[in-house]
Parts: structure tokens; C-alpha cells; sequence
């Protein structure tokens, strides 16, 4: 039997699959040539945001969270590396 944590986690995973799955589906392209730095910047804010998030629910013991939001800010951190933005490792 599965206890009330692991249903929580799990109930948390599918619809985080889920939303995803949706956006993936609708995602389309943009002929975007130029990337500002101000939008590289505000990808970074937010990469810095769910660190922070990742640290406070960390602090309240609230692990799910603090686990989805740390992943955030690696997949972020992740992309801004592979475009090419950033020199980071890990």
C-alpha cells in the first residue's frame, strides 16, 4: 500500500507529465533570429528564482516542491547552456 507522501508525489509527477505533454504538443517554433540579452537575463532571473523556491521548501520540508523547483532551474540553466548563452558545469 502506498502511503499518503508517495500518492502525493505521484498525483504531483502525472500532472506535471501531463501539462507538459500538453505544451510539448502545442509548441510551435518562433522565427525568432536574435535573442536579446534582456531575454537571456530574464531566463536566468527565473532559473535564480526556483533556486531560491528549491531553498525555502527545502527549509519548510516540503521535498516535492523543492525537488520540482530545483529541476526548474536546471532545465533552464540546461537550455541557456546548450544555446549557447552561458558557460556553466555542473
Amino acid at each position: 500500500m502506498k502511503e499518503d507522501r508517495d500518492l502525493e508525489i505521484e498525483a504531483r509527477t502525472k500532472k506535471y507529465i501531463l501539462t507538459t505533454e500538453k505544451a510539448l504538443s502545442n509548441m510551435k517554433m518562433l522565427d525568432k533570429s536574435l535573442v536579446s540579452e534582456i531575454d537571456v537575463r530574464m531566463v536566468l532571473n527565473s532559473a535564480k528564482n526556483y533556486y531560491r523556491d528549491a531553498q525555502h521548501y527545502m527549509e519548510e520540508e516540503d521535498f516535492t516542491t523543492a525537488l520540482a523547483s530545483i529541476a526548474y532551474c536546471e532545465g533552464l540553466m540546461d537550455a541557456l547552456k546548450f544555446m549557447g548563452f552561458v558557460d556553466l558545469s555542473w
